[in-house]
């Protein structure tokens, strides 16, 4: 959907040679987004270090990103727009 945000959930940031958010962003082709919020948060699935951080993240942005969507439905059905 158009203006989903995007959340890259990097792994194995503590090993050497690991990629920066930059690289990882022109690696996945999603740099030159500009019609949604996109996120790179170092993760560990090993002891889980910043996923509460992702998720926190995650959830804000899709709860905005609906609000925004409901709002304009809204303001379309009474004319608004």
């Amino acid at each position: 959907m158009r203006g989903l945000p995007v959340l890259v959930m990097a792994n194995k940031k503590d090993l050497p040679g690991g990629a920066s958010e930059a690289e990882i962003k022109k690696l996945l082709n999603i740099q030159d987004l500009k019609d949604r919020e996109v996120a790179v948060k170092y993760t560990s699935a090993l002891t889980g270090e910043g996923l509460d951080d992702a998720f926190k993240w995650y959830s804000l942005q899709l709860i905005s990103f609906l609000l925004y969507r409901l709002s304009k439905s809204l303001q379309k059905k009474q004319g608004f727009l």
